[in-house]
């Protein structure tokens, strides 16, 4: 006993399987390309073809949704020929959708209209579409008389909400392969060219890049889809990212972007490429918008980091030409990565400087970026840009970017991959725009020469001596150390330096290496170290006696979000 159907549309026709009163006209469909059905002949001068079609699972029953393209064959424009649109259910049973308001009665010259049509059924009983039938009734007959004029059948047409699996082998594209997207009629072709890891929350989100190619003769403009991402049998609409193209010119590449969230726990198996539908019901102010899927392409695999370019110190950065994050008349070099040591910490800090060099007759601003530092065996540390007081590289010179990542202490390796990430939308999604191979130095001690880019600092001689004082009313003794230098300090490049950063910190030790004090020093500003000889004296507040030898160690300074990091440059022993 088949279960009784409730239509919760007003007025909307459930009928027996049709009896043909006159041969179908469909029976020679053109074949179809992959994502869309065969194209059939209405009347002569008009065919159809089948865009989407949906059976959705409702809170209620069940949602059915079509949308089709009438194609005009003549050269002039003609009436959209008069029809009932049905999904057929294998039980044999069909159901009269409803036209949207929207749908257009004419179809231009050469041209096509996409009509939408919807049904919503309230009923739990199991429901399977297998045709999509085109229907005109002549009512001016009695009893009516009805022709089929497309019987269409929906195969992989057919999408299932949530529940839809893409499984046609023409439909599955690898990662990297590049695809156009069926259904909308646009030449331009998507590649996926990366794919970032981050977090929302605690849930793991997922900046897929797509680049953008138009292979025609005109700017097109890009059509309306996003990408979903599927985890196990679950689905998760992906958004556009901010920023992205409206239009791609003749022969140029862009770049769009989507990022997907999943739940904390889930693993990303598969990427789909959606489209929007939507349908318009009589009386209604707004339309309803809904969702079909049109390919689906693999994540990308693990990088093969070997295969990135090894970069040393003072080399160049390639930077993706298609990126909007750095300015095509920027220079990118990485001037050094290098460890920093946190004290009381169980961490230690790599710091990568970057110059950007400025080739243009024009002040350009200095570039945002997020920053990645990945182990050797795959482990991701996100770094941090330093904020600095150079807003604009001046033309003919350079600025530095400082990024700062904090690495477990057990991280042994030296060769990293480093990233630098374009940075997107108010919740800066990233989407890699170089990656490259290099080295994290350690130590580079000198008593002579001391390198802290952009800075040198070059000691021609130096000196240490210590006093005793005693307070003739208190009678206490205070101690003090003198460090004399005789200093030559300059940039190394022609950049403009940040007097935040770096600066320089000095610490005086006794012979177990217990800190008798230090002193901190920028090296731009009023009260940094200057050339020539230089007296700096160390009031000691750690000790009751006047300690010898002592050693002095100078480090390089640099803030971070997590508390100051700073790099040994030079031990002077007593």
């Amino acid at each position: 006993m088949k279960l009784p159907w409730k239509q919760a549309a007003a007025g909307l026709l459930l009928v027996s399987t049709l009896t043909l009163s006159v041969p179908p006209v469909w029976a020679d469909a053109a074949a179809a390309p992959a994502g869309l059905s065969a194209s059939y002949d209405l009347n002569g001068a008009a065919s159809l073809q089948v865009k989407s079609l949906l059976q959705e699972k409702t809170a209620a029953g069940w949602r059915i949704g079509a949308v089709v393209k009438l194609y005009n064959n003549s050269a002039v424009n003609v009436r959209v020929p008069d029809h009932e649109m049905r999904a057929k259910g294998s039980d044999g049973n069909t159901f009269t959708l409803q036209p949207s308001a929207a749908n257009v009665k004419t179809i231009p010259a050469y041209g096509f209209v996409e009509l939408s049509y919807l049904l919503e059924i309230e009923s739990q009983a199991p429901l399977s579409i297998t045709d999509l039938l085109c229907v005109y009734v002549d009512w001016s007959v009695y009893p009516k008389a009805e022709t089929v004029l497309a019987d269409v059948p929906v195969g992989s047409l057919l999408w299932r909400g949530k529940d839809a699996v893409i499984e046609d082998p023409a439909l599955l594209k690898g990662w990297g392969e590049a695809f156009t997207i069926p259904g909308t009629n646009s030449p331009l072709e998507f590649t996926p060219v990366s794919m970032h890891k981050q977090f929302t929350g605690q849930s793991p989100t997922y900046v897929v890049k797509l680049a953008v190619r138009n292979p025609g003769e005109y700017a097109e403009t890009l059509p309306d889809f996003t990408i979903s991402g599927r985890s196990g049998s679950r689905s998760t609409l992906g958004t556009k990212v901010e920023g992205a193209p409206a239009e791609v010119n003749p022969g140029g590449t862009k770049y769009i972007s989507f990022a997907v969230t999943l739940e904390p726990e889930a693993q990303l198996d598969s990427l789909y490429v959606m489209t929007p539908e939507s349908f318009l019901k009589q009386g209604q102010p707004a339309p309803l918008t809904y969702w079909t899927g049109r390919l689906a392409f693999q994540p990308q695999a693990s990088q093969n980091y070997a295969r990135l370019p090894v970069i040393k110190a003072g080399e160049t950065i390639a930077v993706d030409p298609h990126s909007q994050a750095v300015n095509p008349q920027l220079g990118v070099t990485l001037q050094s990565l290098q460890w920093f040591e946190n004290e009381g910490q169980q961490f230690k800090t790599a710091v990568a400087k970057i110059k950007f060099a400025n080739g243009s007759t024009s002040p350009v601003p200095l570039p945002q970026l997020g920053a990645e530092l990945v182990s050797g065996s795959g482990v991701p540390f996100s770094g941090t840009q330093l904020t600095s007081a150079v807003k604009e590289v001046l033309p003919g010179l350079g600025a530095v970017g400082t990024y700062t990542f904090a690495v477990p202490k057990s991280e042994e390796g030296t060769r990293f991959t480093l990233r630098l990430l374009e940075q997107q939308g108010q919740q800066l999604y990233r989407t890699p725009i170089a990656q490259l191979q290099t080295e994290v130095t350690g130590d580079e001690l000198s008593t002579e020469l001391l390198k802290f880019y952009p800075f040198e600092m070059k000691i021609d001689s130096w000196g240490i001596s210590n006093m005793a004082m005693q307070n003739i009313v208190t009678k206490a003794f205070s101690y003090t150390y003198k460090l004399k230098m005789q200093l030559d300090i300059r940039t190394s490049d022609e950049v403009i330096a940040d007097g935040a950063q770096p600066k320089l910190y000095m610490q005086i030790e006794n012979l177990e290496g217990k800190i008798l004090t230090s002193k901190t020093y920028p090296l731009t500003g009023d009260n940094r170290l200057a050339n020539g000889i230089q007296s700096i004296y160390f009031e000691s507040t750690n000790s009751d006696q006047l300690e010898y030898p002592i050693t002095v160690k100078i480090y390089e300074l640099v803030p971070t979000p997590l508390g100051d990091a700073k790099r040994l440059i030079s031990v002077m022993k007593q």
